[in-house]
């Protein structure tokens, strides 16, 4: 998806301002080789312009549509995934022969999982398939609450937001413990925004539903200090959530298969809902999806309870930067808690591998060893 600079407060120009703005300590994680856990590539299903969420009637097949969120299918899976459901039902009262029909989910993530538990509660039969179900793209997610810009009709910015809203009520409740199967795995923390990154939460300050952003300095010790954008936020733990997906899934009785789909035609079943993520390119013959791979490190032996924020920032750079295919390379510094903490990151538009770009890694060592300061 395509990258914008922000009008809104979250993007502002610091020049002029950091003396009148707040000074924060946050204590920096630990960024030694030794602290480096595990090197973890994925990739995200994006799609140029904006995620699709549709029904299709195609043959003798009712085809629900729900892929393409790229970086954003964790911060918008509860939204799309009721959107999705919902024009489902619509479909089902245009096309009654549908009627009692079972289901087969495609796709283990979290759209995937989430699809099939709430269709299996509402009394659906459900099935699930994905061509694998462990240490998916879902998993490894390093769960900051933020779609990021995109650029968008008005048509399509409506439904954006109408998504969005729905998640964060939605993620509220798994912060609060109340959420009826995540009682686990969401919590209440600050964004910290570098100078020109957008987090893509406007509509939610502008609904009232988050406070406006602050202005200020973050001093990480060593020298260290920068100008940030300071927003509510949640940071979502996405291992443990897709755990209790996973447990609830098995609690419900759904049963699930491992395969690997080339054809909705496969499937024997008259009703698909369709969360394929990346395979959902070639499966719809979708020219827009594109794989974007990327890449971050899990820490370990870390001051885990001084480390209960988020950061997000983009490298601005002179010279563009390409990846050993000529892929551009989009480089940002994050951090989040999850796990022991888990510092990235890179996008790489076009790159569907797993098994390249290897020296991604020491580059985000670098960087993040740069920005926060090395802490031994």
């Amino acid at each position: 998806m395509k990258r914008l600079l922000c009008a809104f407060a979250c993007c502002v120009n610091f020049t002029g301002i950091l003396s009148a703005a707040q000074v924060e300590h946050l204590t920096p994680p630990r960024l030694a080789e030794k602290f480096v856990k595990e090197k973890v590539t994925c990739i995200r299903p994006g799609r140029e312009g904006f995620f699709h969420i549709a029904v299709e009637k195609k043959r003798t097949q009712l085809i629900i549509h729900d892929y393409g969120h790229g970086g954003s299918g964790w911060t918008l899976v509860f939204g799309s995934v009721n959107r999705a459901i919902r024009l489902f039902e619509a479909a089902l009262r245009q096309y009654t022969e549908f009627h009692g029909k079972p289901i087969r989910v495609l796709g283990a993530g979290a759209h995937g999982q989430l699809a099939a538990i709430l269709l299996q509660k509402k009394g659906y039969k459900v099935r699930l398939t994905a061509s694998s179900f462990a240490d998916l793209t879902s998993h490894k997610g390093a769960g900051i609450f933020a779609p990021g810009p995109v650029e968008l009709s008005a048509e399509e910015r409506k439904v954006f937001e109408e998504v969005l809203v729905e998640s964060y009520e939605v993620w509220k409740t798994v912060v609060a413990g109340t959420h009826s199967f995540l009682r686990k795995g969401g919590a209440a923390m600050p964004l910290y925004l570098g100078e020109g990154t957008d987090s893509g939460l406007q509509s939610l300050v502008l609904r009232g539903l988050i406070p406006a952003p602050e202005q200020v300095q973050v001093s990480f010790g060593n020298g260290k200090r920068h100008p940030f954008t300071k927003i509510h936020s949640i940071f979502m733990d996405t291992r443990m959530i897709m755990e209790q997906m996973e447990q609830t899934c098995h609690a419900l009785g759904i049963p699930r298969e491992e395969k690997q789909i080339q054809h909705f035609s496969d499937f024997s079943e008259f009703i698909v809902f369709d969360c394929a993520g990346v395979g959902g390119g070639a499966l719809n013959q979708d020219s827009k999806v594109v794989p974007v791979q990327g890449h971050l490190l899990t820490l370990q032996d870390q001051p885990v309870e001084q480390l209960r924020y988020m950061v997000y920032a983009k490298i601005h750079t002179n010279k563009p930067v390409v990846d050993d295919f000529g892929h551009p390379v989009e480089d940002y510094v994050y951090f989040t808690p999850k796990g022991g903490g888990t510092v990235g990151g890179s996008y790489i538009k076009g790159e569907g591998r797993l098994t390249t770009n290897q020296a991604q890694f020491q580059r985000i060592l670098e960087r993040s060893q740069a920005f926060f300061g090395r802490a031994d």
